[in-house]
């Protein structure tokens, strides 16, 4: 019938006369017109005919009903795709793009369960990193498992997925119907979308392409939003160390001044730095500098900001802490680094506090720290001065 041809056949034990008449228009053939006809008969030419253009005014009125749906299907979706392409690019922020795009999908083909994963970047240290605006599922340990071998044969075969009788070797899968798409960005897979329903062939080859088109926004939202992210890193971070800024430092106990009681300031000091320098060359300085760093990174804790001075200056500033916190938390730093860097360095502390009673401003916190270290470098060097005045 694809070759647009009429078709009769005779059943003698039943004693009937079967025809089908293709169902065609000018783009293709749509269907097949089955008459069955209680006795065995033969068609005159001009009855064969009206047949056919009977069979033929069907097909074209189907025709037009199916191009004049899809038309609208497609003016429904590229109006969707608009919409949705319009609030993606409302917020650079992470989790507002990941609500977008788990309300637009569920909108679109109503799945049961949606995973939004990206993959290896600055957002997380593994491998995946399974957003937490993905459904329930996806944060089972079951559901993990499944997305880490997904993302093994995304690796491999760089390709989508889409079945709809979809059986897992890896866990007890309870989804029949699954599409998993990448996130493409350049040449690289930036992450993926996986939606699931319960129910087999539950979703259609054209939602399946409908789907693939918004995940591209998606990955443009995503990719824009991390490079947005890494912009601010770099305006914040020293390229080196990866520590704070002395700026974002300044601005960061201002605001703490502003609105809390109390706070600590550490400088450091590297000793006899240029001497690390001339012995071994500006390469390895480098070095023991990533290594100061690292040492002091690994005694912050959550609201704790420790940033690159300048040069071989180190400073750390401890929200609500006080005189006895901050010079414990001055010695823990100086016995690390006096332990862990290669070749071994010590380090010169000078302390400083304020608290909401006293009169006080950031520069004379600065100040006060500035000449405890001062002290400490002039006394002897590798030890802690507090400066409470």
């Amino acid at each position: 019938f694809i070759n647009d041809k009429l078709q009769i056949e005779y059943d003698e034990e039943k004693g009937q006369t079967h025809i089908y008449a293709p169902l065609s228009g000018k783009q293709g053939v749509y269907g097949v017109y089955q008459i069955v006809i209680p006795t065995l008969l033969r068609l005159a030419n001009s009855e064969i005919q009206f047949i056919k253009d009977i069979s033929g005014m069907i097909g074209r009125a189907i025709e037009r009903t199916t191009l004049y749906q899809s038309s609208n299907k497609r003016a429904s979706d590229l109006q969707n795709i608009n919409i949705a392409s319009h609030e993606l690019n409302l917020s650079l922020h992470i989790h507002d793009i990941s609500e977008t795009v788990k309300k637009h999908i569920f909108n679109s083909c109503y799945a049961d369960q949606i995973g939004i994963v990206l993959f290896e970047n600055e957002f997380c240290d593994k491998s995946t990193h399974i957003l937490e605006e993905s459904t329930d599922y996806f944060k089972t340990e079951d559901g993990e498992m499944f997305i880490d071998s997904i993302h093994h044969e995304m690796k491999v075969n760089r390709k989508p997925f889409f079945s709809g009788t979809y059986e897992s070797e890896v866990v007890d899968f309870p989804y029949k119907s699954l599409m998993a798409l990448p996130m493409n960005s350049s040449d690289a897979i930036i992450g993926m979308i996986v939606i699931t329903h319960p129910n087999p062939y539950y979703f259609s080859f054209d939602t399946f392409k409908f789907i693939q088109k918004y995940v591209q926004h998606a990955a443009l939202a995503f990719t824009n939003s991390s490079l947005t992210e890494r912009l601010k890193r770099l305006a914040t971070t020293d390229y080196l160390t990866k520590l704070y800024s002395r700026n974002h430092m300044d601005d960061l106990i201002k605001s703490h001044m502003q609105e809390n009681g109390q706070g600590a300031f550490i400088l450091f000091d590297v000793d006899d730095f240029k001497k690390v320098n001339d012995t071994y060359g500006h390469y390895v300085g480098d070095k023991v500098l990533i290594q100061v760093a690292n040492a002091i990174k690994a005694e912050m804790e959550d609201n704790q900001i420790a940033a690159r001075w300048g040069g071989e200056e180190f400073a750390v500033y401890l929200p609500g802490a006080d005189i006895i916190d901050s010079t414990e938390k001055a010695e823990q730093i100086r016995k690390r680094v006096n332990k862990e860097t290669d070749p071994r360095v010590t380090l010169s502390c000078g302390v400083s506090v304020w608290t909401k009673y006293q009169e006080d401003s950031i520069e004379q916190l600065f100040i006060r720290a500035d000449k405890a270290l001062y002290e400490a470098k002039s006394t002897g060097k590798n030890k802690v001065v507090q400066n409470v005045c």
